[in-house]
């Protein structure tokens, strides 16, 4: 399974922000400073883990990222959903039965799906951190 770019910089800033945000608002210069990621793209990408409440803005002079849970309760699902499409198998839901043919090889892929997603849900971004 590949993640796109967006998914990777989203746990890396997760990541960052657990590891810097502990006393205080981590600022989004410094995050994108530190992932070498343009403040512009980084902070769309951050707008949409506040959306989710993954993490918070701080506004002010010392304002910055916070998290809003601990790393250890997200898990890596969670943010990879934000930001891919849904797998699926032949553009079908994985029991569909329109070609007999097609059945095999797609309950096989199905059930590598259905496996990847219970993996990643039970893999946190505290995970990545250790």
């Amino acid at each position: 399974m590949r993640f796109s770019k967006t998914s990777v910089l989203a746990l890396d800033a997760l990541a960052f922000i657990s590891r810097e945000g502990s006393t205080s608002p981590v600022p989004l210069r410094q995050i994108a400073d530190k992932l070498k990621a343009s403040p512009t793209y980084l902070s769309k990408i951050l707008q949409q883990l506040s959306s989710a409440s993954l993490i918070m803005a701080v506004m002010g002079a010392r304002g910055g990222y916070r998290l809003c849970r601990d790393t250890r309760e997200i898990s890596v699902l969670e943010v990879v959903e934000l930001f891919e499409k849904p797998a699926t198998v032949g553009g079908e839901p994985p029991t569909s039965e329109s070609d007999p043919k097609r059945r095999t090889g797609t309950g096989l892929l199905s059930k590598v799906l259905i496996a990847a997603r219970d993996d990643l849900s039970k893999k946190s971004v505290a995970d990545l951190i250790d």
